[in-house]
């Protein structure tokens, strides 16, 4: 019963995080018309970048622009219902702390967002804006070729990391998570546009599709990949360590079945 609870609870925290996400999307959109219908002063995309991407850094909350393919998180029952907030506040360190600490911890996307936003208007801008299918077979071949990069440099940059003193630490780290964002960003946007041009927006295809995909992630223990849960901050464990990406899948898997067969074989030796 436990195990179908925490799936639901899955579905439900995606849904909020992709209403989120696409909520405030279209927003900025309506913004940036409305401000190139009256005249305004623009805020350009690379300003934007700039400004959310500083924000993020202060705040060190840069390392949560880490998205799939650099984020699988597995389904674990002992951790379906915690949702880490930005300072660990708890319901008995008070209810004022406890409340500005989960408004902080639910403000960090919105930069995320903007700063999401801001690379794929350039990358829409600049790469084949007449041609989508081309840009997107280029976002796709240019996202998974960083990504690649990304994965076969990991010990390297984590050496440099663990090597250098505590100024060059942040500087290594943000600017491999810059990397990371953008192969994330170009891998969603090629992925999306081709999935624009071949699905459509019919209502049943689309419930289809959505039923099928959820399916295949509950097959394979993943939904909380869709939308990982609450705020870290630069430098906390995200996977093996600060600098290093959270591929676990397998070795959680094998540990989750391991326990299982531990635990079974525990209960056939009490009953004997």
């Amino acid at each position: 019963m436990r195990i179908i609870v925490s799936k639901f609870h899955a579905l439900l925290i995606a849904t909020t995080c992709i209403s989120y996400w696409r909520g405030v999307w279209k927003f900025l959109d309506i913004a940036a018309t409305i401000s190139e219908t009256n005249h305004d002063i623009p805020i350009t995309p690379l300003f934007d970048i700039a400004q959310n991407s500083i924000i993020l850094m202060i705040s060190k909350t840069f390392v949560n622009n880490m998205s799939v393919p650099f984020v699988v998180m597995t389904d674990q029952l002992e951790n379906s219902f915690h949702i880490p907030t930005i300072f660990k506040r708890k319901r008995n360190d008070g209810t004022l702390k406890f409340f500005f600490d989960c408004l902080y911890t639910n403000l960090i996307p919105f930069f995320m967002i903007c700063l999401w936003r801001s690379f794929w208007v350039i990358i829409d801008a600049n790469v084949f804006p007449n041609n989508p299918m081309t840009s997107a077979y280029i976002s796709i071949t240019t996202g998974y070729t960083l990504s690649l990069f990304c994965f076969m440099s990991e010990s390297f940059i984590e050496n440099l990391y663990n090597e250098r003193c505590d100024e060059y630490k942040f500087f290594v780290r943000d600017v491999f998570t810059v990397v990371c964002l953008f192969a994330s960003i170009n891998v969603w946007r090629g992925l999306w546009i081709v999935f624009d041009a071949y699905i459509g927006n019919r209502n049943g295809v689309l419930f289809l599709v959505n039923g099928l995909a959820w399916k295949f992630l509950m097959i394979l223990n993943c939904t909380s990949s869709i939308s990982p849960k609450g705020v870290l901050k630069d430098g906390e464990d995200l996977g093996n360590g600060p600098i290093r990406l959270p591929i676990l899948y397998f070795q959680q898997i094998f540990k989750s079945v391991k326990l299982q067969s531990e635990f079974i074989d525990q209960s056939n030796s009490t009953k004997l």
